[in-house]
């Protein structure tokens, strides 16, 4: 406050806390008189911009709202000397990014994904309790649940909501694009004592969660740096063999996503423990060899 010359009074009434007023004689003046932080963008800013922007823009869920964030960013930007990338059809480029994001297979939204993805917004901000209408991707039935909205997240290119269904006080993982219809109550909710949504996003693989357990791999040598370059939660423990080889362990609730990441490995990994996820994959890669005749 002082570097920005705030003309202001320091009120110490004796309390661990310090409260600061604005001059009684500046009140009324202060949308004039307040000086308002020059702000600049150098090389390295603009970079990060356009890439976050780039990035999000890919993800149909997203793109309406980031359409006008771009908008607002671009006035903004323009008095601090920075030129926002245009990605809207039609709108030509008139220079080309440093850093880009790779392409990425994301879902799509249906015709009311925006609307719907702006009140779970509000939802969440106000901790209002919502009545959704849900389609079930396992079973294709249409469900009604009264939830508590705590959390929206972007995972592999799909948006996705972690609620509390009221009725049985459960954790569910909702996808956005298969919420179909949605109504915000009046009534509010507070947060369950303990709950660390953070604890559950660490999770690499985690995203379907079921039990916790431990597994332990094996990585070949040449896949070996590959997985060491990699940022692991710091749960994990990467222990490098003489021979060149990785062993790797990881606490997880995702056996689904943790399978499906060992499948795309294909040689380069053999589980070492749990047993059962070692004959879990090993009858996945039975399967797929007989569909190609062996």
């Amino acid at each position: 406050m002082d570097e920005l010359r705030y003309p202001y009074r320091d009120l110490n009434e004796g309390g661990k806390e310090r409260k600061y007023y604005i001059d009684d004689h500046h009140k009324k003046r202060s949308a004039w008189v307040l000086p308002v932080p020059k702000v600049e963008f150098d090389l390295t800013d603009k970079v990060i911009l356009d890439y976050l922007l780039l990035a999000g823009m890919q993800n149909p869920g997203l793109s309406e709202q980031l359409i006008n964030l771009r908008q607002k960013l671009g006035i903004l930007g323009a008095q601090a000397g920075y030129s926002i990338i245009p990605q809207e059809p039609g709108v030509s480029a008139k220079r080309f990014p440093v850093l880009m994001p790779t392409r990425r297979l994301c879902k799509r939204l249906g015709p009311d994904g925006s609307q719907i993805l702006n009140e779970l917004i509000t939802a969440i901000q106000q901790r209002n309790l919502t009545v959704v209408t849900y389609t079930a991707a396992s079973t294709w039935e249409t469900r009604v649940y009264r939830i508590q909205p705590l959390l929206l997240f972007e995972q592999a290119g799909g948006l996705y909501l972690y609620v509390i269904v009221e009725r049985f006080k459960s954790f569910l993982l909702l996808a956005v694009e298969r919420i179909k219809d949605i109504e915000i109550l009046d009534e509010t909710f507070e947060y369950l004592d303990g709950l660390d949504l953070q604890k559950r996003l660490d999770d690499p693989f985690g995203l379907i969660a079921d039990e916790p357990f431990t597994a332990v791999l094996r990585f070949s040598a040449d896949q070996a740096p590959y997985i060491l370059e990699r940022t692991w939660p710091s749960s994990c423990i990467l222990d490098e063999q003489s021979d060149g080889t990785l062993i790797f362990t990881i606490e997880t609730s995702g056996n689904y996503e943790l399978s499906r990441w060992i499948l795309s490995q294909g040689s380069e990994v053999e589980v070492l423990k749990p047993d059962w996820l070692r004959t879990q994959i090993a009858e996945e890669l039975q399967s797929v060899l007989q569909k190609y005749g062996g």
